[in-house]
């Protein structure tokens, strides 16, 4: 039976075997040209001084009242159970559709901002300062609840799937390995050198050799 943890967080079925490069170079925060914003967009929001903006969907807009209405995003952080070890740095919780809402002067938006999906977030050669992803649902108006609210679990320290750390499959049984939870390292495992295999099933290989020349 396959392990799993709940949510206040995070995994996926598919993890990859390594970590998208991530880049303060790319798409820094430019000037935003707030006459243009329209709905659908997903935008940085003021939240005070010195304080971390705020990210949120445009539901509708009124450029005439100067008002947005805007549907937010979590981060981990604001959540119930909090920032956990298997959060990616670039991880946000999505609202459904009939999530919480609030109107908002369009002059408090920054920036535009992207947030995507977690298999479009691996897919990005880079990942810039304005890339964010979303994999599970956050819903403040039903006692913070989360959407799916169990995952799988991985590696030797049973945690889910956290986007930012590099893993790698063992060749025998499969199964996903953090490279820092077994000591991987790819300058290690060079092109031309056998797959890896985890120290389970290595064990496991070793004691059948030995069965079969005695």
């Amino acid at each position: 039976d396959s392990v799993t943890r709940e949510t206040g967080a995070s995994s996926r079925l598919r993890p990859r075997s390594r970590a998208g490069a991530m880049t303060d170079d790319v798409d820094q925060r430019a000037p935003y040209d707030r006459t243009k914003a329209k709905e659908g967009d997903t935008v940085f929001i003021f939240a005070g001084k010195h304080v971390d903006s705020f990210i949120a969907k445009i539901v509708s807009i009124s450029h005439k009242d100067g008002i947005a209405k805007l549907l937010w995003y979590y981060k981990p952080e604001d959540v119930i159970g909090g920032r956990q070890s298997w959060h990616g740095e670039k991880e946000l919780f999505a609202q459904p559709i009939t999530g919480l809402t609030n109107k908002n002067p369009i002059d408090s938006i920054e920036g535009a901002c992207r947030v995507h999906t977690l298999d479009e977030y691996e897919r990005l050669e880079e990942i810039g300062e304005n890339d964010y992803f979303w994999r599970f649902e956050y819903n403040p108006l039903k006692k913070g609840t989360f959407k799916p609210d169990q995952v799988p679990v991985y590696c030797v320290c049973e945690l889910p799937y956290n986007p930012d750390k590099p893993m790698i499959e063992c060749a025998i049984c499969k199964e996903w390995f953090h490279w820092e939870c077994v000591g991987y390292f790819r300058e290690a495992h060079a092109e031309g050198l056998e797959p890896y295999v985890c120290k389970e099933c290595e064990h496991q290989k070793k004691d059948e050799d030995g069965d079969e020349t005695q």
